[in-house]
């Protein structure tokens, strides 16, 4: 008993001929294609990509000090009178800043829903 397997010899398929409509592009657009087809950028691209992430950065850096300075006025608030860290004027600045943070966030999301809405 034999367990040989014949094989069947499988041609390989004729490469597909070069378009005529490629030989029309010069190497420099051949180059912009083969980058924007695998995720090149532009100069453009790169630089919208790169303010996008400041923005980013910006943004969670903000975050983090309204957040600093909204665990510190709450801890003064919470402590008791005589092991309180805080004088009048610096109480004044930290609700300023806190009032500031608070309205700035309010404003951007009112003009964010009413730009919004009229698109």
């Amino acid at each position: 008993m034999s367990l040989e397997v014949p094989f069947k010899s499988i041609a390989p398929e004729p490469e597909e001929a070069v378009e005529q409509g490629d030989a029309d592009y010069s190497i420099d657009e051949h180059r912009m294609l083969f980058e924007a087809k695998h995720g090149k950028h532009e100069r453009t691209q790169s630089r919208h990509k790169h303010i996008h992430i400041a923005g980013i950065v910006m943004f969670w850096l903000f975050i983090a000090i309204s957040s600093i300075v909204a665990i510190i006025w709450v801890l003064h608030i919470i402590l008791p009178t005589d092991s309180r860290f805080l004088d009048e004027t610096e109480i004044k600045n930290l609700s300023t800043i806190l009032l500031s943070v608070v309205g700035s966030s309010y404003f951007t999301g009112f003009a964010k829903n009413w730009l919004d809405a009229k698109s």
